[in-house]
């Protein structure tokens, strides 16, 4: 069999033309410079060469196709380059992405009564196909509600509810319904957060970070990152996701005190001196009088040798920020909704 070769230049339309042309002969696509692979046509059948899954998919755009990552890794490579789908290409049977998912990606996903639009709305919003395929209990009316909720408004407390519950399902691997009222989907959330909070508090270090403790019966220095996290989910802050990095850098000590009131309270080193840099009870809500002096008192105290174990640390604004009040909605990762005013060194 002949082949030709052809280099390639910006006009996909001349590509899409010329294809019906060549379907008897044969064909080497260059793109470039740079060789694509090459597709051997018969009257009885397609042969394809493409050297690996991007050469394919330089193949697609060649033909003005642009091929959705989420159906090249369901696919994979092997089963994508098959002659029935270069076949169709060929021929002008696939030319664009509706016609792709009309005659393949339907099928690959299993889906039966999915418009294109609530599809695309569904990909164009950063939902993985995937993820809905194997963690929902019906992926039709999946894509369905959640293109409903896109298209009324994609940052709704619902629609956010949505993302949680579903990348939370992917990582503890379950199954669940979209159908479901807020009410339970709510209540399977928190407890999916639980569930996913165990494995991490199960999977953290205990190293301490300190090689002395400081304390009484009432005060207990937080020392590894376990109790730091344990902290911050028991107490609703971010002692951990915003205090950790420095406590780790021994710039910080965190405390937790049982009396006169439960608290969290932190110290660092300010003009060369240990200082108490900031004490809120559960939710950040603000101490009495009398629990903060209890704090300034032990600080007073156990002053040297807080100041032995704490390095001190040069920021570039003065810390003014406070324990903010964590929802617990994902995990460590959580952004307070106030920017920080500080730069770490």
């Amino acid at each position: 069999m002949v082949e030709h070769f052809l280099k390639s230049d910006d006009d996909h339309l001349y590509y899409k033309k010329t294809c019906h042309q060549i379907c008897r002969i044969g064909r080497t696509f260059f793109i470039k410079k740079f060789q694509l692979g090459s597709i051997y046509i018969t009257p009885k059948s397609v042969k394809t060469n493409f050297s690996s899954r991007e050469t394919f998919e330089g193949f697609l755009q060649l033909l003005n196709i642009k091929l959705w990552k989420n159906t090249i890794e369901y696919y994979e490579y092997n089963l994508l380059n098959k002659s029935s789908i270069i076949k169709d290409i060929l021929t002008g049977h696939v030319y664009n992405d509706e016609t792709l998912w009309k005659r393949y990606t339907l099928h690959a996903f299993r889906l039966k009564n999915v418009s294109w639009k609530d599809f695309k709305v569904c990909y164009n919003h950063h939902f993985n196909i995937l993820d809905l395929v194997h963690f929902t209990k019906n992926v039709d009316n999946s894509l369905r509600v959640l293109a409903k909720e896109c298209e009324l408004d994609s940052w709704s407390s619902r629609m956010t509810l949505f993302r949680d519950v579903l990348q939370l399902a992917v990582r503890l691997d379950q199954v669940i319904d979209l159908n479901w009222s807020d009410k339970r989907l709510e209540q399977f959330h928190q407890e999916q957060i639980r569930i996913d909070n165990a494995i991490k508090i199960a999977n953290m270090p205990q190293t301490p970070i300190f090689d002395q403790l400081v304390g009484n019966e009432h005060i207990t220095m937080l020392n590894n990152e376990r109790e730091i996290y344990e902290e911050g989910l028991n107490m609703h802050h971010c002692i951990h996701s915003c205090y950790f990095n420095r406590i780790k850098k021994q710039e910080y000590i965190a405390f937790h005190m049982t009396f006169p009131e439960d608290c969290t309270f932190g110290v660092k080193i300010a003009s060369g001196e240990v200082i108490l840099d900031q004490i809120y009870l559960k939710y950040d809500r603000h101490v009495q009088d009398e629990t903060r002096q209890v704090a300034l008192d032990f600080i007073k105290k156990y002053s040297k040798q807080l100041s032995k174990l704490l390095k001190s640390s040069i920021l570039v604004q003065e810390s003014t920020i406070n324990l903010r009040f964590n929802t617990g909605r994902i995990d460590e990762s959580f952004e307070p909704t106030t920017p920080f005013n500080y730069e770490l060194p």
